[in-house]
């Protein structure tokens, strides 16, 4: 696709042991409902090679450094697996707005953050990164580096902030490419911007752990380059301009200093899901008088008025009346016949769903019993699908912070007594077993330093039962023998306090709520 870029090494340069898998030679195809075609047959122009380098070397990293302490503006984005306080950044992009991009290779050398003083970069208080949604890229660097993020332009929040000062209710976030569309004046940034977004998703989707192989393949190069130079000037110089211009600055910096705790803070967390709660109850109730019994889901052209029916919950819906109960049905209808349309033409339309398999559960609890047959039949069609996908996406050597969260969902949802019989998969029944551990792990934990908040249910205590005491010689000896120390544990526990019953986990309604908001911009 392109030409090389230039690797500056330095002399901190030799690879990471265990990180020198390469990236697949044949190129993936870009699956499009309308018109599928072969990656190579689309004509995206390169990026110059010139303006684009990738950082390895400790004492080229100072140097780049200094440089950019001189900016007053940059794009910042991150590239790894599941990027998050605990799935790890592989790579670290950064543009200027003269055009330059420089990829800080973190994976093969860990000292650019901390030696080559990469941190000062998000440190500065004098340099405004431009992200797109920090708050992952933000938990990612202060659980695994150390560092956190200052003086932050979020794009994303920035655009909420707009749209709520336009008179939106609840706007919803807007991946990269649709941001462009609203806030750039540059069609070709976008156009180089879009195909290489649609290449790497399909990278991704294939390969589990594609950042991080390595050596980096220009393609790549391009993908990381191409998410932060899309940002500046134009997006960035645009919402500014707003949100200066209409006095929203106050506004806009408080919400970018919550957003960017969200992933690390429960009580932020808590505390956006019930503003979101508190803003669709009032959006429903007063659908219930505008409405009426004649009223269908199709002649609602009120964005926020079908935000507010996807997100409240059936029985928000039925507490308000049964005439947003019957809107509301009619919405998970048609959710889950849009749903299954994209099945039938995207291959793994589940991908940007994190939570699908978990409203597809919800649906099948509800009174209605056209939702429960058709969320029953998805979700053993969908769970099958994604359990296909992980046997050819991963190997046996893959870890469990490889996994998206619905191909963690959906492994998670398997009977364990099926995989210790087995009747799944060895690449599924590997990582199902590194999930137990984790779990099992997660437990022992929770009982050794926090016992007053320990608590199992009915299942979860049967199934450490089934562990410790194998009867199939499915179960590995690793989880058999977790399962034996927490069954110790507990009854030491018991020795010692007199006395432990299992508990059922129960939340308040309005903690089923914030959970079920929480992944909402």
């Amino acid at each position: 696709m392109s030409e090389p870029v230039s690797t500056a090494q330095g002399d901190s340069a030799s690879p990471t042991p265990g990180h020198d898998q390469r990236v697949p030679d044949a190129p993936p195809v870009i699956r499009l409902p309308c018109c599928p075609r072969l990656l190579h047959s689309i004509e995206v122009k390169p990026l110059n090679p010139d303006m684009v380098e990738v950082v390895i070397g400790t004492d080229r990293c100072k140097q780049i450094v200094a440089r950019l302490h001189k900016e007053k503006v940059i794009a910042m984005a991150a590239e790894g697996i599941n990027i998050g306080k605990e799935g790890p950044v592989t790579l670290l992009q950064i543009a200027t707005c003269s055009g330059h991009v420089f990829l800080f290779d973190v994976l093969v050398n860990r000292d650019l953050m901390h030696q080559g003083r990469l941190k000062h970069v998000f440190e500065d208080s004098n340099v405004q990164k431009v992200i797109h949604d920090c708050s992952r890229l933000n938990a990612a660097i202060t659980y695994q580096f150390s560092t956190s993020l200052c003086n932050v332009f979020d794009t994303q929040i920035a655009h909420m902030v707009i749209e709520r000062h336009r008179g939106r209710r609840l706007p919803t976030g807007l991946p990269v490419s649709d941001l462009c569309l609203q806030y750039s004046d540059s069609t070709e940034k976008l156009q180089t911007y879009d195909w290489r977004t649609q290449a790497k998703t399909t990278w991704m989707t294939m390969v589990g752990n594609f950042w991080a192989m390595r050596p980096l393949t220009p393609d790549m190069v391009e993908f990381a380059a191409c998410d932060v130079i899309v940002l500046i000037p134009e997006v960035y110089r645009h919402q500014m301009e707003y949100i200066v211009s209409n006095g929203l600055k106050k506004e806009f910096t408080k919400e970018v200093d919550s957003w960017m705790l969200i992933e690390m803070d429960d009580v932020i967390k808590e505390k956006h899901g019930r503003k979101v709660i508190t803003e669709v109850t009032s959006i429903l109730h007063k659908m219930d008088g505008k409405y009426d019994d004649r009223a269908a889901v199709f002649n609602i052209l009120d964005q926020d008025e079908i935000n507010a029916l996807s997100l409240c919950t059936y029985e928000d819906a039925e507490a308000v009346s049964d005439r947003v109960r019957k809107l509301k049905v009619t919405y998970i209808l048609k959710e889950l016949e849009d749903i299954q349309r994209r099945l039938r033409t995207e291959a793994e339309s589940w991908e940007d769903k994190e939570n699908m398999l978990e409203h597809l559960r919800y649906y099948q609890t509800l009174k209605n019993a056209d939702i429960r047959e058709t969320a029953s039949r998805m979700f053993s069609e969908i769970r099958q699908a994604i359990l296909e996908h992980v046997e050819e996406k991963y190997g046996c050597d893959s870890t469990t912070n490889m996994l998206t969260l619905v191909e963690r969902d959906a492994l998670l949802t398997i009977p364990y007594s099926e995989v210790a019989t087995g009747a799944h998969g060895p690449v599924t029944s590997v990582v199902f077993w590194r999930l137990m551990e984790e779990e099992i792990h997660g437990m022992i934990n929770c009982l050794r330093f926090s016992p007053n908040q320990f608590a199992l249910t009915e299942p979860e205590y049967a199934k450490v039962v089934f562990f410790a005491n194998d009867v199939t010689g499915g179960v590995p000896e690793e989880v058999a023998t977790l399962a034996t120390g927490l069954m110790h544990a507990l009854r030491a526990f018991n020795a010692a306090t007199g006395g432990y019953s299992i508990e059922e986990k129960r939340r308040s309604g309005a903690s089923q709520r914030v959970h079920w908001l929480n992944n909402i911009n």
